[in-house]
C-alpha cells in the first residue's frame, strides 16, 4: 500500500558492514520489476565498517519522485543499529510513522571516541540505555516494532543475514507496494552465489518476527 499520494518512503539507518545498501538494492530491483518508479540515495560515511551508513528509498507511481527524503517524510524507518536509528534515521521519520529497530547494539565509532562529524562539539562517550532510544521514538508518536534481528540471523545460519531478517520485517508491515514474490526474486538475483535459499529463509523469519512483535 503506497503512502503519500502514491509514494512510499523508507529510510534505513545503521553502520557500514550491516548490509544496508543490499536491502536498498533489493527493494529497488523489486520495484522496477513491478513497473514502479524508484529512487535511492546512499550515504556510507567514510566507507569503513563501524561508521555511519544510511539509505533513502522512494517507490512511486510518479516519475519525478526525488531520491532524497526530506525531514519528517519517511513512512518507515528501519534501524539496523538502535543508536544510529535515533541519531540519524529519526530525523527523516514522519510523526506517527513506523520504526523497526534491531535491538542489537554495535557501538558506533563516534560514541567510542566522543566525536561526531555531524556536529562541531564533543559528544559524550558511551551508549544510552535502549529504553531512552525507545522513549525518543514514542515522543514523536512512532509505532515501534523491536527485536534482536542479529541473534535471529545467527540462529538461521550467520549474523550477516541480519539484513534479510529486517528485509522480511519491512515486507511484513504491509506498507510496501511490492509483492513478497517479487522481493524473493530480487534476493535470488542479488544474493551472493549459493546463498539465495538461506537468505530467503532469513527473510521469511523476519516476516514472522515482525508479526510476533
Amino acid at each position: 500500500m503506497a503512502e503519500n499520494n502514491g509514494t512510499t518512503r523508507i529510510a534505513l539507518a545503521g553502520i557500514a558492514g550491516q548490509g544496508i545498501i543490499m536491502v536498498g538494492r533489493i527493494l529497488a530491483t523489486a520495484a522496477l520489476d513491478t513497473d514502479l518508479w524508484v529512487r535511492t540515495y546512499d550515504v556510507l560515511g567514510t566507507g569503513h565498517r563501524g561508521t555511519l551508513c544510511f539509505v533513502h528509498i522512494s517507490i512511486s507511481n510518479d516519475p519525478e519522485v526525488p531520491p532524497l527524503i526530506a525531514a519528517g517524510e519517511a513512512d518507515l524507518l528501519v534501524g539496523f543499529e538502535p543508536l544510529e536509528a535515533m541519531r540519524v534515521g529519526a530525523y527523516y521519520l514522519k510523526t506517527g510513522g513506523e520504526a523497526i529497530l534491531n535491538t542489537k547494539k554495535v557501538v558506533p565509532v563516534y560514541a567510542s571516541i566522543g566525536a561526531d562529524f555531524l556536529v562541531d562539539y564533543p559528544r559524550p562517550k558511551g551508549y544510552p540505555p535502549l529504553e531512552e532510544i525507545f522513549d525518543y521514538f514514542r515522543s514523536i508518536d512512532a509505532k515501534i516494532v523491536s527485536f534482536n534481528a542479529t541473534d535471529l540471523a545467527e540462529s538461521t545460519g550467520h549474523y550477516v543475514m541480519m539484513n534479510m531478517i529486517l528485509m522480511g520485517a519491512i515486507m511484513a508491515t504491509g506498507k510496501m507496494p511490492l509483492s513478497v514474490e517479487k522481493v524473493k526474486e530480487a534476493i535470488e538475483i542479488l544474493a551472493p552465489k549459493g546463498t539465495a535459499a538461506q537468505n530467503i529463509l532469513a527473510f521469511e523469519k523476519g516476516m514472522e518476527a515482525y508479526k510476533k512483535g
